[in-house]
C-alpha cells in the first residue's frame, strides 16, 4: 500500500513539473513575439521620421511660388481695376455735377438786358447769362444817409454769370503744338451799372455859370475763379427753333447781330434761344477737330468722333418765346448778317 502511494505521488509530481515546463515554454514564446513586434514598430517609426530629398524640396518650392504668383497677379489685377473704376466714377460724378450747375443756370436765364447792353450771349467756348435773384435781407433796411461808412454794399436783383474755356495762345504744348488750356472759368458780377447813360438837368436860375460834371457810378469788380481745371473741352450750341447755331447775340469777324444795346434802351426786343446744348470733356480738342470746326458745322457733324470723356446735355431755356417767333427771327437775321459780312 505504501509503495502504491509513493508511486502515485511521483506520477503527480512529474505531471505538475511537465505542466510547469509547458507553461514556461509558452510564456517564453509569447515574450519573444512581443519583442519582435516592438522592434518592428520602432523600425517603422524610424522610417517615418526619415527626411525628404533635395529634389522634393525644390519641387515643393516651385509649386508654392507658382501658386503665390498666380494669386498675387489675380489680386493685383483686381486692385488695379477697382482703382481705375473708382477714379472713373469720381470723374463722371464731378463732370456731371459741373454740367448740371451750368445747365441749371442756363435754364433759368432771363431776357432782361441791363443798361450796358450785355445780356444773354455766347459762342462756341463762352456763354454769358443774366439771372434774376432775391436780394439779401439787409437791402430792405433803412440806413442813416449821414453815416456813409456803415452803408452795406449795393445789391441788384440781377446777376451776370459767364462761363468760358481759357487758353494761353503764347504757351504751346510741345507734344501737339496746341495752346495750353487752363480749364473752365466762371465769372460772376453781382453789381453792375444798370443804366450808364446819366442825364443831368441844368438849373436855369444859375444860367451858364454851372459846370456839368460826370457822375461816376462805382461798380463792383467781376469775380472770376478757376471753376474746373480738369475741364479741357467746352462747347455751346444754340437752337433757334429750327437749327443749331454756334453763336448767339455776338458779332465777330464773320458778322452777326447783337441786339443788346437796342434792347437796353427799349428800342428792340431781346431774343433768347429755345435751347442750349452743352458739351464738356476732360480731353481737349485735337488739331484735326479744330480744323473741322473751321471748315463748317456740317462737315464736323459728318466726321464727328466719339469721345468717351465728353458729356452732353440739352437745356430748354424756360423764358424763351414759346411761339418761336423771336428766336427764329433772330436766327434768320443772324445767318443773313454773317453771310453778308456784317449787318448792323
Amino acid at each position: 500500500m505504501a509503495g502504491r502511494m509513493s508511486a502515485l505521488f511521483d506520477n503527480t509530481k512529474r505531471a505538475f513539473r511537465a505542466k510547469a515546463i509547458a507553461h514556461a515554454s509558452r510564456c517564453a514564446a509569447a515574450g519573444l513575439f512581443g519583442a519582435r513586434s516592438l522592434a518592428g514598430a520602432r523600425s517603422a517609426r524610424v522610417a517615418c521620421r526619415r527626411g525628404v530629398t533635395l529634389l522634393e524640396v525644390l519641387l515643393s518650392l516651385t509649386l508654392i511660388v507658382l501658386m503665390m504668383s498666380g494669386i498675387f497677379g489675380f489680386y493685383n489685377t483686381v486692385l488695379r481695376v477697382r482703382q481705375e473704376g473708382s477714379v472713373l466714377a469720381q470723374d463722371v460724378l464731378l463732370t456731371r455735377a459741373i454740367l448740371d450747375r451750368i445747365a441749371d443756370e442756363i435754364r433759368h436765364a432771363t431776357d432782361i438786358v441791363p443798361g450796358d447792353g450785355i445780356g444773354f450771349r455766347g459762342d462756341r467756348n463762352t456763354i454769358t447769362i443774366m439771372l434774376s435773384r432775391m436780394t439779401e435781407n439787409y437791402a430792405y433796411i433803412e440806413y442813416d444817409d449821414t453815416v456813409i461808412e456803415n452803408m452795406p454794399a449795393p445789391q441788384l436783383d440781377l446777376i451776370r454769370v459767364k462761363y468760358e474755356l481759357r487758353e494761353d495762345p503764347e504757351e504751346v504744348d510741345d507734344e501737339e503744338g496746341l495752346p495750353i488750356v487752363y480749364g473752365l472759368f466762371r465769372s460772376e458780377q453781382k453789381v453792375f451799372d444798370p443804366n450808364p447813360e446819366v442825364v443831368v438837368e441844368l438849373d436855369t436860375d444859375l444860367g451858364g455859370e454851372q459846370e456839368v460834371e460826370d457822375l461816376p457810378i462805382e461798380t463792383a469788380p467781376v469775380t472770376t475763379e478757376l471753376y474746373a481745371p480738369e475741364i479741357k473741352y467746352l462747347r455751346f450750341q444754340y437752337f433757334d427753333g429750327m437749327q443749331w447755331l454756334d453763336q448767339w447775340q455776338t458779332v465777330d469777324e464773320f458778322g452777326g447781330i447783337d441786339m443788346g444795346k437796342a434792347a437796353a434802351t427799349g428800342k428792340a426786343s431781346y431774343a433768347l434761344p429755345q435751347a442750349v446744348m452743352i458739351t464738356i470733356g476732360r480731353v481737349r480738342a485735337t488739331r484735326e477737330e479744330l480744323e473741322l470746326t473751321k471748315q463748317g458745322s456740317e462737315e464736323e457733324e459728318e466726321d464727328e468722333i466719339h469721345h468717351p470723356d465728353r458729356f452732353t446735355i440739352v437745356v430748354h431755356v424756360l423764358q424763351s418765346d414759346p411761339s418761336l417767333i423771336t428766336s427764329r427771327k433772330f436766327g434768320v437775321a443772324d445767318q443773313l448778317g454773317r453771310s453778308s459780312e456784317g449787318l448792323e
